[in-house]
């Protein structure tokens, strides 16, 4: 029986949707799984889910005094996090590995220590590894993401290279397709070692637009706005609040938020706008941890998805989700989010720091007409992107590795 090791250190937003859909992948198999994580993770749902499900094959591995380390996180730089998680993972690699022999190693954020693994290594020593680069940023220039990029990207370019070279790396995936390109035309000789993986999103469960709404106290003529996730001030929540508190918004237009909230945007929920809305009894909430069936209870409520978020330049997971649910789109017109609604017709682009633009989008899409017309034209680009077809490339890559 192989043994795998899956290390993650966070849990927010899609992390342990990830995390719980690979660790089955490998446990179907017949394959042994540890998930290592932070101590404050020990009595999460899903491993206690998994725990529960496969007893004799799966375990989780704690990070002690992770406290400690969250609480050092934001005094050490970008850099410094890279070298502190790289180190966090030797040493879970050397305990766990002291205990049971680890066959494979995988990393599904790696950007967590991306440049750090082009700097030092695998910090797996001579274990085959593997992982996913979810947001890296190294051609936002060359497809007009960025006008110009730093001068530090000169020395991540040449880490990422390094990286790509690894000989115990088997292998890099992106869910960017404008990454892979990129890749393939700048490191020619080592990009054989980075694939696609087509960002997987799934809504299963039985609700239906009636039943969900009936669950949330959600009247059935409502158009209802999901904002969903980890909810902290860069979904640009305080965008869509204002816009909705327009007088030539019609009232019939809610918003449903679905996910944990941090205290980034405590300013927001008390806000003038925000209690506003409550009292007109135009906001539902549902604040904790996000499993797969409040999610597919989410997308079966609403209507539209909001995708306009601060500083978001790469791929969405919700977006995702939102085209393969047919669920029309406001988004940010920067960045992944922006060009692919644009490109796959999946709903408005719109400038969010613009009041006026987001009225006008909201107005347009309180327009039932309008919004069937919109829905119509969703492309089927992500129907294929399925967590079968997920596993299925990351299990022909690395079962055998």
């Amino acid at each position: 029986m192989k043994h795998i090791l899956i290390i993650d250190l966070s849990f927010a937003g899609h992390h342990t949707i990830y995390l719980e859909n690979i660790a089955k992948a490998y446990l179907n198999t017949g394959c042994a799984v540890t998930i290592a994580t932070l101590s404050t993770h020990m009595h999460h749902p899903m491993l206690t889910m998994l725990e529960a499900k496969y007893p004799s094959m799966f375990s989780a591995s704690f990070i002690k005094d992770s406290g400690l380390i969250e609480k050092a996180r934001p005094y050490i730089g970008n850099l410094g996090r890279e070298v502190l998680n790289w180190f966090i993972f030797r040493f879970k690699y050397t305990e766990i590995s002291a205990h049971k022999k680890v066959d494979y190693a995988f990393i599904p954020y790696i950007d967590c220590c991306a440049y750090v693994l082009g700097i030092f290594g695998s910090p797996f020593y001579s274990t085959m590894w593997g992982g996913i680069s979810m947001q890296n940023t190294l051609h936002y220039e060359s497809i007009g993401f960025a006008e110009r990029l730093p001068k530090a990207m000169i020395l991540k370019k040449f880490f990422f290279s390094r990286l790509l070279t690894n000989k115990t790396l088997n292998p890099l995936f992106s869910i960017d397709p404008f990454f892979i390109n990129y890749c393939d035309a700048t490191f020619p000789r080592s990009s054989n070692n980075l694939k696609l993986l087509k960002d997987p999103a799934e809504l299963i469960g039985c609700h239906t637009r009636e039943s969900a709404r009936e669950d949330m106290g959600i009247p059935d003529d409502a158009i209802v706005i999901l904002v969903f996730g980890d909810i902290n001030i860069r979904k640009g929540l305080d965008a869509l609040i204002e816009g909705l508190v327009s007088v030539n918004v019609p009232r019939v237009m809610h918003v449903f938020i679905v996910g944990e909230q941090d205290n980034t945007v405590k300013d927001v929920f008390c806000s003038e706008s925000f209690r506003q809305l409550m009292i007109q009894g135009r906001i539902h909430i549902i604040n904790e941890f996000v499993d797969s069936h409040c999610q597919q209870l989410a997308f079966a409520a609403a209507d539209i998805v909001w995708l306009g978020y601060r500083n978001h330049l790469s791929m969405s997971g919700v977006l995702v989700l939102a085209a393969r649910a047919r669920k029309v789109t406001i988004s940010t017109d920067k960045g992944m989010i922006g060009l692919l609604t644009r490109k796959e017709r999946l709903g408005i682009a719109v400038n969010i720091d613009n009041l006026c633009s987001v009225i006008e989008t909201l107005i347009e899409l309180s327009n039932r007409r309008r919004l069937a017309h919109y829905q119509t034209e969703i492309s089927s680009h992500f129907d294929d992107y399925t967590w079968e077809n997920a596993n299925r490339t990351i299990l022909a890559s690395t079962i055998d590795a």
